[in-house]
């Protein structure tokens, strides 16, 4: 009885040394890409989105631009297959159509579009010290994060998680994972991304999907 209790001891000393060492790697994992997104206040990329669907056997391949000025200012644009774009800008946004009709909404009046702000500023806008205070996150090697959507909200019953891969070197992100409840994912991949160059202020308050 007494080799049990001291077996059962020693493997719950092991296992919180090994959970100890788990946060102790997260917490200094995240502080290292939180300082890192501090020195990039502004960021330009291209990407390729892949959209993976059950009832699909390939998935459905978006290409288009990202252009943001953190802490609020962002430009999702699609140029193929069909031009579109998303665009916020503080607390004003507008959906632009594939003929450059613009929609703009308030983020206080749209609900919708507050929480696809919220996620994307939450994976793109560098403060993942936050994150740890809103969600579970828990660190894959080499150099990913990944954020477990397991508390009650209304994110939750659409996503399970949220993998940031970022460049080992540069430690900015470099792919973006969205997998859905129902077993569905997105596939995000930057390239050719640009740091700290000049981005117009109109670029975050018209459409223009053409040029």
């Amino acid at each position: 009885m007494l080799k049990k209790i001291i077996l059962t001891l020693f493997f719950c000393l092991v296992a919180s040394m090994a959970l100890a060492s788990e946060e102790e790697e997260l917490n200094t994992f995240l502080h290292k890409i939180q300082q890192t997104s501090r020195q990039a206040e502004a960021f330009s990329t291209d990407f390729i989105q892949e959209k993976h669907l059950a009832m699909l056997n390939k998935p459905v391949i978006f290409r288009g631009h990202l252009s943001l000025i953190r802490p609020d200012k962002l430009r999702w644009q699609f140029t193929s297959p069909l031009p579109s774009a998303l665009i916020f800008n503080g607390e004003q946004g507008m959906r632009c159509d594939s003929e450059g009709e613009a929609t703009p909404f308030l983020l206080s009046s749209d609900p919708v579009m507050r929480v696809v702000a919220e996620q994307l500023w939450n994976w793109l806008g560098g403060d993942y010290l936050k994150l740890s205070k809103l969600y579970r996150l828990s660190k894959m090697e080499p150099a990913s994060l990944v954020i477990h959507f397991d508390k009650e909200g209304a994110i939750s019953k659409i996503l399970s998680r949220v993998t940031i891969r970022f460049n080992e070197k540069s430690l900015q992100p470099e792919q973006v994972k969205i997998v859905e409840r129902g077993g569905d994912f997105t596939r995000i991949f930057f390239k050719n991304p640009q740091l700290n160059i000049p981005l117009a202020d109109d670029l975050f308050s018209r459409c223009d999907i053409n040029e």
